[in-house]
């Protein structure tokens, strides 16, 4: 996926949530990444500065990931999962799972 196109997606995500969580306070972000093959280290930085960002400024929370099959793709969410997490100006939630049920459930479940 190009670059514009990956941030373009995500600004769509973006400003859905945005609207979203002021009728649902504790929603949170699902990311369906089974079939992500990777993604450029740029974007993914991009990610964290700018999407997690938004998100969190409006009370975004948690953030639940279906593990990509490729591992390329693994190894991109586990970077943006990192630099996350080592950020101290946002305390999102993130957690990886391998089944969407398992994803669905963790965020309906922990409030």
């Amino acid at each position: 996926m190009e670059s514009i196109d990956f941030t373009e997606s995500f600004q769509v995500g973006i400003e859905f949530y945005v609207n979203k969580i002021k009728e649902l306070p504790s929603l949170g972000w699902l990311n369906d990444t089974r079939k992500v093959k990777g993604a450029n280290p740029k974007d993914v930085l991009w990610l964290d500065k700018n999407a997690n960002d938004q998100a969190y400024k409006v009370g975004g929370k948690k953030i639940a990931f279906v593990l990509p099959e490729n591992i390329f793709g693994r190894l991109s969410i586990r970077t943006y999962t990192l630099m996350t997490k080592k950020r101290r100006d946002n305390t999102f939630k993130i957690k990886t799972f391998e089944t969407m049920e398992e994803a669905k459930n963790w965020l309906k479940d922990s409030k």
